[in-house]
């Protein structure tokens, strides 16, 4: 969240240098729907949970600009597989987090209301922490992509709402991916995008700029 507040200030501090149409910042809430992956001779589940995060859209024109969206998963890892303690079902608390950069477009649809869409890449992290099968602080970091689609709703110049449909996906190259065990043992999850995140959030949007 450090790194977040400090990437989000120097865009901030940069704004009248590079000349903006317009910069929107809105805080995100929501929930994202679980979704199941393949491991070594078994399987895994991410819970669908609750979801949070934030958005700067930086408009270079009119309807066009970059986004930097960042979110949190609040989640659990259920796994299953005759290489993790005999085959006993058990879960691992954790969190999703993405952290990614992308091009956006406005579709304006009348003064109070306009549609936007866009595409991301940056980064996943997927973090690990329970005590009792000792995985505290184990995270994998992965390539991400995503898609974004959202309509804002202009209260006033300034204010406004944004209701927006998530799907953001790590990348998982061969021989990358989760990793958990115990006494050595360890189990991989192989493929290339074999998670899927997707979500709904809403948000209060707050604009700045001409």
């Amino acid at each position: 969240m450090k790194k977040l507040s400090t990437l989000l200030l120097a865009c901030l501090c940069s704004f009248h240098f590079l000349n903006a149409q317009e910069v929107e910042l809105t805080a995100l809430g929501g929930y994202t729907f679980g979704d199941k992956l393949p491991i070594a001779a078994g399987t895994a589940r991410f819970d669908g949970g609750s979801t949070y995060g934030g958005m700067l859209n930086y408009l270079f024109s009119e309807n066009t600009g970059f986004n930097i969206l960042y979110t949190q998963e609040i989640t659990f890892l259920e796994l299953r597989s005759p290489l993790i303690q005999g085959g006993e079902r058990i879960f691992i608390d954790g969190d999703i987090y993405f952290i990614t950069l992308g091009i956006s477009h406005r579709l304006p649809i009348n003064d109070r209301f306009a549609a936007s869409g866009s595409a991301n890449i940056g980064m996943a992290v997927l973090s690990a922490d329970d005590q009792d099968y000792s995985y505290s602080d184990n995270s994998e970091y992965m390539f991400a992509a995503g898609l974004n689609g959202w309509l804002d709703i202009y209260l006033s110049e300034r204010i406004g709402l944004k209701a927006m449909a998530n799907l953001q996906m790590p990348i998982q190259f061969a021989g990358a991916g989760i990793y958990v065990g115990s006494g050595g043992a360890s189990v991989g999850v192989n493929g290339y995008s074999n998670i899927l995140n997707f979500s709904f959030m809403g948000g209060l949007t707050v604009r700045l700029g001409h």
